[in-house]
């Protein structure tokens, strides 16, 4: 659960204060922590957007990825306020590149007759492309790179012109999202026309 850290009293540095809480659990064990100031301003060494806990090895991990391993289908994303907005399938990089252990993951959970759609900040194009490569390169299941406006980020798009964006790309490549749906309790395909 995300929350709002307003003291820090109960194990965060003060670095945290009056920021946006991001927990990061694995497997149901919780491993570290983000924080995200909320607002506009110059971002700087010393007041950074993001916080992450000291030593908390982003890499190794994908955010979300308890919820997102149900699924058939997983959208791989930036940062985690992209996952609250295209959803449960989705998870995290917790950066603009792919580790060697998150691509272990991608490549283990969602193997033989899964899709990974990767989808990246629109004016990340280049780093998109190298995440794409990586996992065409090294996972037997089919990759798609969804087509975003260069100017936007997926965690402003919304749930509906996320799904659209990725069913258009997709289906470009002659794939079938709503495959990937059987069986699943979803909304989704309420959502793209």
């Amino acid at each position: 659960n995300i929350g709002y850290v307003t003291t820090v009293d109960w194990g965060h540095h003060v670095d945290c204060l009056n920021r946006i809480y991001i927990p990061m659990s694995f497997q149901g064990r919780l491993v570290g922590y983000q924080c995200r100031y909320i607002g506009d301003r110059v971002w700087t060494d010393e007041c950074p957007k993001y916080r992450t806990m000291r030593r908390m090895a982003r890499s190794k991990y994908l955010y979300n990825f308890d919820v997102a391993r149900r699924s058939r289908i997983v959208v791989v994303v930036e940062g985690p306020s992209s996952v609250w907005t295209v959803g449960a399938r989705s998870v995290a990089l917790w950066s603009k590149s792919l580790s060697h252990d998150q691509m272990q993951l991608l490549r283990t959970y969602w193997g033989d007759d899964c899709l990974i759609v990767v989808m990246v900040d629109g004016s990340a194009v280049a780093e998109s492309q190298k995440i794409f490569i990586q996992l065409k390169s090294n996972c037997d299941t089919p990759i798609v790179r969804a087509e975003i406006p260069f100017t936007d980020d997926p965690g402003t798009l919304g749930e509906s012109r996320s799904w659209q964006a990725i069913h258009d790309s997709c289906k470009k490549q002659g794939i079938n999202v709503f495959d990937y749906f059987q069986g699943e309790n979803t909304s989704v395909q309420s959502v793209i026309t």
